[in-house]
């Protein structure tokens, strides 16, 4: 029966190391002026030990937050909100400037550079994790550079 017990323990204690969630790096949202509704928030999203996605997120700045993502449609790039954004067990998923981001609606105050605002990032898998996002000014970030296919 103890061995049969030990078995277990060391059996969820595995599970439990798989399920990490997912860890956030680079979390930025863009500034904005005055009287503007929207804002898009930035991060690079690494997988744990399982595959997981982003199925939501909230924070207090705002009314609601969508995950979008860019759609060529006639020549022309859109913008269009996602059900969920896939992270990779061991890999990384990128909500970046000209890609996937998270749409801020409804801002209920000015988000000003230097300023930190906490949002909980909703995953399929692994729960709700609370993560800051510093406020940058988007004059001063790198944007990316476009990929060559050659």
């Amino acid at each position: 029966m103890r061995k049969h017990l030990w078995s277990i323990a060391l059996s969820l204690a595995g599970t439990s190391a798989l399920a990490a969630p997912p860890v956030a790096h680079d979390s930025w949202i863009r500034a904005t002026p005055p009287n503007v509704a929207t804002a898009a928030a930035y991060a690079r999203i690494e997988g744990a030990g399982t595959a997981d996605r982003l199925i939501g997120a909230r924070t207090d700045v705002c009314d609601h937050v969508e995950i979008h993502t860019h759609v060529a449609q006639n020549g022309v790039m859109t913008m269009t909100e996602i059900e969920a954004l896939a992270i990779p067990a061991g890999g990384a998923a990128a909500l970046a400037p000209g890609g996937d981001h998270l749409m801020l609606i409804g801002l209920r105050q000015p988000l000003k550079a230097g300023d930190t605002v906490t949002f909980t990032l909703v995953f399929e898998e692994s729960g709700e994790v609370a993560v800051p996002f510093e406020v940058r000014d988007a004059r001063t970030q790198a944007l990316p550079q476009p990929s060559s296919h050659r």
